[in-house]
């Protein structure tokens, strides 16, 4: 405003003065110029430290992939140190595939206004990081694309959480599809045997008994899938608790076994000296019955189950001859839905068991690993141990299978 002025003036003297007009009209417009280029620069000035100021990465890219111009936040986001190291890239080379650049171009070019998407892009130390871009394309008066503005924002959590949620929805319904499987096969055999024991007329005889046999066991297998369910849901709401009490790791292996042991083809190896310890006795009988049905349906036709005490701790472990998992498994087997790398021979189980019963483990002061040792595949109960009462002998079982 200042130049204005000042142009004026000189234009009101050079007149006075007899200075001809077209000089006049020159200093004018030099004054008019100085003063349009001030409040340029002054409003550059201002537009500068705005972008420079705002947390959220912003860019302007040419139609050919210059980059014209970012702000330091942008530059931050593909880790560089400053808006003119990443100027001096193209905009291809901030894309996991360059070929993206243009498939999204293509996209914005047809859009009248803004357009939003999520972009997987490359760091400048090659890291990848998923992306906003919220863009539009700034057109000239004959429509033709001049540059693209935007908004890039860092969504890597985002999506990761994202993915998260989804996996777990997906775990859900896999999860309610199995149980429904699971819950039909036995409630088929129940219902399909007590309604055939209601016509039964000889209750003495041996297809009785059989009869009654298999729908005890089949009572029982979804007593324990829903008793595994209500642990696991459980442990996803942080409701899971135990109660611990002195116990002997022992007695409650041999209660555990007691429904177990005639469903094995093979030998099961007892020897269950006392092993005094702190836990809570139901979990234990769970855990016990997890591992040793794992071992029937997964493992070998040989399975020994022991107990032992050592430096104030009590352990269970649970071995057999099978062949044991895939290399890389060892963790995995421990993760809900896992069942190994072999197919349970003839079931299909939910997958939870070896899930909870080291959550519950855990909950106990104690834990529950796997290793393979002298060709058995070895899982291993350790609680906290307690002093012994008093001496208890040994018991030592050798079960097999009855024939026939």
């Amino acid at each position: 405003m200042l130049l204005v002025v000042a142009g004026a003036s000189i234009v009101e003297v050079l007149s006075h003065h007899g200075t001809w007009p077209w000089v006049a009209a020159t200093a004018t417009s030099a004054g008019i110029a100085a003063a349009s280029f001030g409040a340029y620069r002054q409003h550059d000035q201002r537009y500068r430290s705005l972008l420079d100021r705002v947390p959220v990465g912003l860019y302007r890219t040419a139609p050919d992939g210059r980059i014209v111009d970012v702000n330091p936040a942008l530059a931050h986001t593909f880790g560089f140190a400053s808006p003119e190291e990443l100027l001096a890239a193209p905009a291809g080379s901030v894309y996991t595939d360059p070929t993206d650049r243009d498939r999204w171009v293509t996209q914005v070019n047809r859009a009248d206004g803004p357009v939003e998407a999520e972009l997987n892009m490359r760091r400048r130390d090659g890291s990848t990081i998923w992306v906003r871009d919220r863009v539009v394309p700034v057109r000239d008066r004959r429509g033709r694309v001049r540059y693209y503005e935007g908004q890039l924002e860092d969504v890597t959590d985002e999506k990761r959480h994202r993915e998260d949620l989804e996996a777990a929805l997906r775990s859900k319904i896999e999860l309610i599809g199995t149980v429904s499987h699971e819950l039909r096969n036995p409630l088929t055999s129940i219902v399909g045997y007590a309604h055939l024991l209601t016509e039964e007329r000889e209750p003495g005889s041996l297809e009785y008994a059989e009869m009654a046999a298999v729908v005890k066991q089949q009572a029982e297998d979804v007593a324990n899938i829903v008793e595994d369910l209500l642990t696991a849901a459980q442990a996803d709401a942080g409701t899971l608790r135990v109660v611990s009490a002195p116990l002997d790791l022992a007695d409650e292996v041999r209660r555990a076994l007691a429904g177990l042991s005639g469903r094995h083809a093979g030998t099961l190896d007892v020897d269950t000296p006392a092993a005094p310890a702190v836990g809570d006795a139901m979990r234990v009988r769970q855990i016990v019955r997890n591992l040793v049905a794992n071992a029937i349906v997964h493992g070998g036709e040989h399975i020994r189950v022991a107990t032992t005490r050592r430096s104030g701790q009590v352990r269970l472990t649970v071995a057999d001859d099978g062949p044991g998992l895939a290399r890389g498994d060892e963790e995995r087997v421990f993760e809900p839905f896992q069942h190994g790398n072999r197919e349970a021979r003839g079931h299909n189980s939910v997958g939870l068991g070896l899930t909870i019963s080291r959550q519950l483990a855990r909950l106990m002061g104690g834990d529950l690993t796997y290793r393979r040792e002298q060709g058995m595949t070895v899982f291993s109960l350790v609680l906290p141990g307690r002093p012994a009462p008093s001496a208890t002998p040994s018991r030592r079982l050798r079960i097999a299978s009855p024939v026939g």
